[in-house]
């Protein structure tokens, strides 16, 4: 299910003509799949166009329902595996400008706050052909509040990571690195269908759990310490964060410790709103 309806609100509330889509964050959230490089043009009248790069055309046709699907290159693609009527021949600014003429828009919205590098010259390009109108704020208002398969998305990344830190629990041992604690983390999220992880999975041991950021390293764990794990699971593009403070042994202060941050963390989450 692609996030569209939301994304033709901010076309009608703009009287835009259409919308060009760049950066990854925002192909994610209007198809839910990675294509990073990616752009999508969404007009009033409902045409949806989808521009990848020449790498992955044929996954995204595969994969993309419901838009038209094509890829650019400056001297065409023979002798490459690919359809070629699905290869436009030339820059990527006169492959995109060629579209929104063809599709008779002249007010084109763009989200300027995800303007990759190597698409602020594009946008120069446009801006010679038609009127751009900056809507980032109205981007990031569609994408914060969250609807209810979005949210059932976030609650399975969230169902993932929590059976990962179950199955780890009862794995780890003293005398295990941290790296390899890591490991079994992240190899279980995978088991649990993670696609991919929210960030690099951190577990800290001892004076390692005292930096709000630190890496796994090959310091071993013990039971003289805390260890901390901060990780997150990516499901159908929507990403989980959870950190968990666990000790392998009896020290009643340290555990003692454990529960008032566990005791902090649910005041916290009764007061929220």
């Amino acid at each position: 299910m692609y996030n569209l309806s939301k994304v033709m609100k901010v076309i009608e509330s703009n009287n835009l003509d259409c919308l060009l889509l760049v950066g990854s964050p925002n192909i994610k959230y209007l198809i839910r799949s990675n294509f990073e490089g990616s752009i999508a043009l969404i007009t009033k009248d409902g045409s949806k166009y989808l521009i990848t790069p020449f790498l992955d055309l044929n996954r995204a046709l595969n994969y993309v329902k419901g838009f038209e699907i094509y890829t650019w290159a400056s001297k065409g693609a023979e002798g490459y595996d690919v359809p070629s009527d699905r290869v436009l021949t030339g820059k990527l600014s006169d492959v995109l400008i060629n579209i929104i003429k063809r599709e008779g828009c002249r007010v084109v919205g763009i989200d300027m706050g995800y303007m990759e590098p190597g698409f602020k010259k594009l946008t120069e390009c446009l801006g010679k052909e038609f009127t751009l109108k900056d809507v980032t704020k109205d981007i990031l208002n569609a994408r914060m509040i969250k609807e209810s398969d979005e949210v059932s998305l976030m609650r399975k990344a969230l169902e993932i990571t929590e059976g990962a830190i179950k199955e780890v629990v009862n794995e780890i041992k003293d005398g295990m690195t941290e790296l390899e604690v890591a490991g079994l983390l992240e190899y279980h999220m995978r088991k649990l269908g993670a696609e991919w992880f929210a960030f690099p999975t951190i577990v800290a041991y001892g004076i390692n759990s005292s930096y709000p950021h630190a890496f796994a390293t090959s310091q071993k764990v013990g039971k003289e310490g805390p260890i901390v794990m901060d990780l997150g699971a990516v499901y159908s593009c929507y990403s989980s964060d959870i950190t968990r403070t666990i000790t392998l042994g009896n020290d009643p202060e340290l555990r003692r410790l454990i529960e008032v941050v566990a005791e902090a963390m649910h005041a916290g989450i009764d007061r929220a709103g």
